[in-house]
């Protein structure tokens, strides 16, 4: 008798380790998921362009792909007879896929993609389509691709949760380990954020993060091979999906909304923190992971409290009260986390270094994210909790998370394609508008599931929701020039101020600052601002300032950057030889460079290609300082050629070859601007130039070290070996001009600001990048600058000095 006690004793130790098994290689799974979907959205944005839609059309398709696998599996998973080795051999295609991943969503020459391509545009005729229409056939061509692509992995990664959960229904404690299973899920989706944007891809790469994560899918097989397949399973198992109760559709209906809206915010705090922390990866990384960790907690806490819950729909009604109630105190915080942000700034000041300018920004954007995505986190187990309440085999996970995938695309879509752009334009901000409308969509769900529950008492509870609906009328103004005031862009040494009252005056709208435009666009948020005192017009990108222009041409304007975005255009096209130039530049912002570029009249016609359709509608704030390069005479006889778009798709799709190619993006550290600073992207301009012709490109002398510095220059000549370098007085930064033959000495020095020469630049770069161990290139696969400039912002400004002493000083 004792033995027989200890063989079953060992048994149940033995089965207790290999569930434990289990829910590892699920948290392996989901680790793995975040790390692909992260590392193929930038692969595909470079095939696709960096733009909202771009963007929004990858994670509808990654999420589609998700919901249909899992749909799909759950009509099969009760006739598996070993749901593990099903659920291993899917993470299997996962991981082959993964390691072939780079190479089919390269767009280099000889990869699938080009060759896609010439097969595409010779079966639809695709060779006289406008390179210069957004969103041409090509585009879409290329999009249907991706996406084809896409499916597969996407599709076997839903199909894991059907049979993961069919072996749980092998088990006792349904509900209780379907629980876990998803807590698992959130939980290595938590962790792949964080491992993933904050380790893998700024220290190993693009490419070896994708090769990692595959390691990890074919890990899963080989420990579900090894530990798990010996697990017993019970003789009178039933269905092991969702057997259609349609009493429970309401709850599934919960959990897609909740799946939309936990979207819409995501899409929400990624705008809103751009402007409050900055667009650095860093900061889309931290929103990302800190809205799961919530998911993840509150995941956790009501899967525990579900087991005890009488009356799972009214619970799930106070908590859409309880959601709506934090987005309406996000209103109110909203305007105070620019003097929280202050604050934060102060008291890290005094460390300086990167490690406190990171967890400030975490501070702040935990303070109104994770809250809400806590609460968030309690539908998911609350619903499984009534499936199980009802039918205790009723295996719900496969349905609820289809649902939730399925309100995943519908959020996606509807906030980037519609709500926050269309109500952007309808009110004053389009991301408050749209935090109103989903406040409201909580409180009716709210109603509508108290009326579907079986509370004695629940008309008491009406209450809340309609407390909640009537506060709705009382909120504080969206104050859109303290929200875009830039402060994410102060360096730690910079004093902070320490009282509440002087800090509104300074970054408010007033007579030091003019608010003058505000509107939150298709891509970026875009304000222009005066100092009337000071003469200079702002351009604001997320808050971060992209042009100073002066106000009255005809008074001093010591703030302007005027002198940099004129010689950026008048500089290669006055070099040229052409008498009849075509020119292309990237990013329009205030118009003065393609303005400078259009007074020589040996430019028969100039492209220019902006990624954010607003920044067309705000040129007449910059004129006549700009130049007025978009006047409608330029426009209609086509001397002019606007381009909504991304500069490097465009220049990809694009047949012509141009005698000057221009490119003034955001700083090199930007999401979305970085990648017009690898070798890559130069290498696709300089094969766009015709013989004798320029490239010109702007580099930051601030916020940045010469390593970094010289990481840039060392790329660019690497592409452009004939590489010369100006500086212009009080600029805080170069231009480079590369050209594919040597200048004339002569005509080289012709501008006086010349500073550095090829050999220079080459000697200079190689002294730079042996002092500090560092002769690499910036690639789209490393991603150096993107990653390591970020780091560098906490350093005080005084850099620009610095390091053009230090280019100076090699002669």
């Amino acid at each position: 008798m004792e033995s027989e006690n200890r063989s079953m004793t060992a048994s149940v130790i033995d089965a207790n380790d290999r569930m434990v098994a289990v829910y590892f290689c699920f948290f392996l799974s989901s680790f793995a998921a975040l790390i692909y979907e992260l590392s193929w959205q930038r692969m595909l944005l470079r095939i696709l362009g960096s733009t909202l839609p771009s963007v929004t059309i990858i994670l509808c398709v990654f999420m589609a792909g998700l919901a249909f696998g899992c749909w799909l599996a759950g009509r099969f998973a009760d006739r598996s007879s070993n749901p593990l080795l099903a659920y291993g051999l899917m993470e299997l295609i996962v991981g082959i896929f993964g390691v072939f991943s780079p190479w089919l969503f390269s767009s280099h020459s000889g990869s699938v993609l080009s060759g896609y391509d010439a097969w595409a545009t010779h079966l639809f005729s695709l060779s006289n389509v406008d390179s210069f229409e957004p969103f041409n056939s090509l585009f879409w061509c290329r999009a249907f691709f991706a996406s084809i692509l896409l499916l597969i992995p996407t599709s076997a990664m839903g199909a894991t949760l059907p049979f993961v959960t069919r072996f749980l229904q092998q088990t006792s404690g349904l509900n209780q380990n379907q629980n876990r299973a998803y807590l698992c899920n959130l939980s290595g989706a938590a962790a792949g954020t964080i491992c993933s944007g904050f380790v893998l891809m700024p220290y190993l790469g693009l490419n070896v993060a994708v090769y990692v994560a595959s390691c990890l899918s074919v890990s899963v097989l080989v420990v579900i091979l090894t530990r798990c397949l010996r697990i017993g399973s019970s003789a009178d198992i039933t269905s092991a999906v969702w057997r259609g109760d349609r009493s429970v559709y309401p709850v599934a209906l919960a959990v897609l909304i909740n799946g939309a809206v936990s979207m819409i915010l995501e899409v929400i705090w990624s705008r809103l923190f751009s402007l409050l922390v900055g667009s650095s990866t860093y900061s889309i990384a931290s929103v990302f992971a800190v809205s799961i960790v919530g998911l993840a907690v509150g995941t956790s806490i009501f899967g525990r409290l579900s087991l005890r819950i009488k009356s799972h729909r009214t619970v799930m009604a106070l908590m859409f009260c309880v959601i709506a109630g934090c987005l309406y105190l996000n209103l109110w915080l909203i305007q105070l986390l620019p003097w929280f942000f202050n604050v934060n700034h102060e008291f890290f000041a005094g460390i300086n270094s990167y490690s406190a300018y990171l967890f400030e920004r975490i501070t702040v954007i935990s303070l109104l994210v994770l809250p809400t995505a806590i609460f968030c986190g309690s539908i998911f187990p609350l619903a499984l909790g009534e499936i199980s309440e009802r039918n205790e085999q009723n295996a719900g996970l496969p349905l609820l998370y289809t649902c939730s995938s399925v309100g995943s695309v519908v959020g996606a879509a509807s906030a980037g394609f519609v709500f926050i752009p269309l109500l952007g334009r309808m009110f004053s901000s389009g991301m408050e508008s749209t935090i109103c409308l989903v406040i409201v969509v909580e409180i009716l769900f709210a109603v509508y599931l108290l009326v579907c529950s079986n509370f004695k008492s629940k008309f008491v509870l009406f209450a809340i929701p309609l407390g909640l609906g009537a506060l709705l009328f009382w909120r504080p103004a969206w104050n859109r020039s303290l929200i875009s005031s830039g402060l994410p862009f102060l360096s730690l040494p910079t004093k902070a101020t320490t009282t509440k009252e002087i800090f509104d005056r300074i970054l408010s709208d007033s007579v030091n600052n003019k608010l003058l435009f505000y509107r939150e666009g298709l891509n970026t948020t875009v304000t222009v601002s005066a100092n009337l005192p000071q003469n200079v017009v702002y351009l604001k990108n997320d808050g971060k300032v992209e042009a100073a222009l002066p106000f009255n041409v005809n008074r001093p304007a010591d703030t302007s950057d005027l002198i940099t975005h004129s010689m950026l255009g008048r500089l290669p096209v006055s070099l040229n030889a052409a008498t009849e130039q075509d020119v292309f530049v990237v990013g329009l912002g205030s118009g003065a460079t393609c303005g400078a570029a259009l007074q020589s009249s040996s430019v028969k016609r100039l492209k220019v290609a902006e990624v954010e359709p607003t920044i067309f509608e705000i040129q007449h704030y910059f004129e006549p300082a700009n130049g007025e390069p978009t006047r409608p005479a330029w426009l209609k006889d086509g001397r002019v050629v606007p381009f909504c778009g991304d500069a490097r798709m465009s220049l990809n799709f694009s047949k012509e070859k141009y005698d000057v190619i221009i490119s003034q993006p955001a700083e090199p550290w930007i999401s979305g601007s970085a990648d017009l600073y690898t070798t890559e992207f130069w290498s696709v301009a300089r094969a766009k130039l015709k013989d004798g012709g320029f490239f010109c490109q702007w580099i930051q002398l601030y916020a940045i070290d010469p390593e970094f510095l010289a990481v840039l220059l060392r790329t660019f000549q690497d592409v452009f070996p004939n590489t010369y370098v100006y500086h212009y007085p009080r600029a805080g930064e170069i231009i480079l001009l590369g050209s594919l033959k040597p200048l004339d000495p002569v005509l080289a020095k012709r501008d006086s600001s010349l500073i550095a020469g090829p050999d220079q630049v080459r000697k200079w770069c190689e002294i730079v990048g042996r002092r500090a161990n560092n002769l690499k290139l910036n690639t789209d696969d490393n991603l150096l600058t993107e990653y390591a400039l970020p780091q560098r912002l906490y350093l005080s400004e005084n850099l620009i000095e610095e390091n053009l002493q230090s280019i100076m000083s090699v002669r």
